[in-house]
C-alpha cells in the first residue's frame, strides 16, 4: 500500500475545502478521518466565530460527516489543521466600519464584549 502522507500538501492545500469524518472528540478539538489513514484536527477555537464552543461535543457528534476547511498540513508530522468557521464569512472583519469608535450599541454577553473591543468603549455601550 502506499503512504497516505505521500503529498499530503498537495492533496490537501491550504484552503482547500474538506469532507471528513469525526472519529474522536477531545476536550481541546476534534480529530477528522479524511482518507483511511489520515486525519486533522479541528481546534475547538475552529469551530466557530461567534460562539464561545467550551467543549466539541457540545456542536460536533461522534460518526458526523463535516466538511472543513484546510488551515495548514504538515507531511513530516502527519498533522493537518481543519477549521469549520472558515467556511463562513468572519462576521468581525466589517465590524469597524458598521460600528465606528465611540459609537454608543446595546448589547449583552459575548456580542457586547466584542462590541465594547470594536468600538473602544470601555464599559459603556
Amino acid at each position: 500500500m502506499a503512504n497516505p502522507w505521500d503529498n499530503i500538501e498537495t492533496k490537501y492545500p491550504v484552503g482547500a475545502r474538506v469532507k471528513g469524518r469525526v472519529v474522536n472528540l477531545v476536550p481541546y478539538g476534534a480529530f477528522v478521518q479524511l482518507e483511511m489513514g489520515v486525519e486533522g484536527l479541528v481546534h475547538v477555537t475552529e469551530l466557530s466565530w461567534t460562539k464561545r464552543v467550551a467543549k466539541p461535543s457540545d456542536v460536533l457528534k461522534q460518526d458526523q460527516e463535516i466538511e472543513a476547511s484546510c488551515s495548514a498540513s504538515i507531511a513530516r508530522s502527519k498533522k493537518i489543521s481543519l477549521g469549520i468557521r472558515q467556511l463562513e464569512s468572519n462576521p468581525w472583519d466589517n465590524a469597524e466600519a458598521k460600528y465606528t469608535v465611540g459609537s454608543p450599541r446595546q448589547g449583552q454577553g459575548a456580542e457586547s464584549h466584542q462590541l465594547r473591543r470594536v468600538c473602544g468603549t470601555g464599559g459603556r455601550h
